[in-house]
């Protein structure tokens, strides 16, 4: 969502659940996008608003941390595997290779 604002040069946009503040401002934002001042009650709104977006910053990060971790373990679990049927591999050849010696020699 981008907010068309008269006579403004900043712009908010809702990515992934997250409202970004581009000009670096909660009052201001709150003020352009909500319609709402910056007096009264309405400075309640601001920092409810920045508190939101720094929630929803921590939480983002988290997120991607926690993907980070997850794509780390899923290439140790892929590693694993193929050393997991690599060892199958080795115990079929020598299960092939004692049998063989074992016919040949007897």
């Amino acid at each position: 969502m981008q907010c068309h604002c008269s006579g403004s040069t900043h712009a908010a946009y809702l990515e992934n659940g997250a409202v970004t503040n581009l000009a670096g401002s909660a009052a201001f934002i709150s003020s352009q996008v909500f319609g709402i001042g910056i007096n009264g009650p309405d400075v309640y709104y601001a920092a409810a608003l920045a508190k939101l977006q720094q929630q929803n910053m921590r939480l983002q990060n988290l997120k991607l941390s926690a993907e980070s971790q997850v794509g780390g373990l899923q290439k140790t679990i892929d590693k694993l595997r193929t050393l997991q049927y690599l060892w199958w591999v080795l115990i079929v050849l020598a299960l092939i290779l004692g049998y063989w010696l074992g016919h040949h020699k007897g």
